[in-house]
């Protein structure tokens, strides 16, 4: 199982990416820069999650218009 969020800087989750289950391997997800209500988001710096497998790994991201 995968689940991939967009969190901003005060900790709420903008979207989920994705919530499925995927077969290892390489794959490739793009945002495009709207949260879960196709809103857009504001300029400035997100997170974002990766859980699976039990692991988590989050990285920083600029979005810029």
């Amino acid at each position: 199982m995968v689940r991939i969020d967009i969190i901003n800087l005060l900790g709420q989750t903008v979207c989920t990416l994705v919530h499925d289950l995927k077969e290892a391997g390489s794959h490739r997800i793009t945002w495009n820069g709207t949260d879960d209500a196709g809103k857009p988001a504001a300029t400035g710096v997100y997170l974002y999650r990766l859980q699976a497998d039990g692991a988590v790994q989050a990285r920083k991201m600029l979005l810029l218009k």
